[in-house]
């Protein structure tokens, strides 16, 4: 099994107005807000340390007229990111 990172989208949301409202360097405009599906479920696609303070995340985030999800990149505090659900689904290559 494999864990994945994931945030609904009131809570990816808020983590992207904290990011508007402290300046950071990664965030989306509230017209992409606007598109995110209401009930979606977003995936963490990867994640890195930026500035020694907090992380670089990308996000595979769900709209709402279409099932491809779009990346998308935001910042965040690293006690935030830690706060973040985690689950576990198969491993790619798992029967």
């Amino acid at each position: 099994m494999a864990e994945v990172t994931v945030l609904n989208t009131e809570l990816l949301k808020k983590i992207n107005n904290d990011a508007v409202k402290h300046d950071r360097n990664r965030s989306v405009t509230d017209g992409f807000i606007e598109q995110l599906d209401p009930n979606g479920v977003h995936l963490v696609s990867f994640s890195m340390l930026h500035n020694d303070v907090e992380i670089r995340a990308r996000i595979l985030a769900k709209t709402k007229f279409s099932m491809e999800p779009t990346e998308i990149w935001l910042d965040m505090p690293i006690d935030v990111f830690n706060m973040l659900d985690r689950v576990e689904v198969p491993d790619s290559g798992s029967s």
